[in-house]
């Protein structure tokens, strides 16, 4: 009949509605969130937070942190990061790095990683005269 066409018709074109939008919502994800970036102080001699990336309940894709060091005089750094593990926060990575092995900028990821919750991220320098000096980070993450 008919009004059976025309109701068969209406739910085809809601459904592809439907799909159109959870289509442009896929997209979006993959495109990626706006780089993020800034500075931060701290007393560097004893470890302090950079940054945290993520949110309690999120899931991401972290493919880039640069943690900018040039105005650290710190004969060594050690940068770390935590995570949540099996609930509780655990430390997933710590890295020394020497006055010469260093860059006024450190590539602390490049590639992709998928974290869960939030990745804490901290610093520690050597030298008390660091103490106050601005740290700078940029990284960049997607939706999973």
């Amino acid at each position: 009949m008919a009004g059976e066409f025309y109701i068969e018709q209406l739910q085809l074109s809601r459904e592809v509605k439907e799909l159109r939008q959870t289509l442009t919502s896929v997209v979006e994800k993959l495109r990626g969130k706006a780089p993020a970036w800034g500075s931060t102080s701290s007393s560097w001699s004893s470890e302090s937070d950079v940054i945290s990336v993520g949110e309690a309940g999120g899931r991401l894709l972290l493919h880039s942190l640069v943690l900018g060091v040039g105005e650290l005089s710190g004969s060594v750094l050690t940068v770390r990061m935590y995570l949540k593990v099996a609930g509780g926060e655990q430390k997933v990575y710590q890295q020394e790095f020497g006055r010469d092995d260093r860059t006024e900028a450190l590539w602390i990821v490049n590639g992709s990683v998928g974290i869960h919750d939030m990745l804490r991220v901290t610093l520690q320098s050597s030298d008390p005269a660091d103490d106050g000096r601005p740290v700078h980070y940029d990284y960049m993450v997607q939706e999973m």
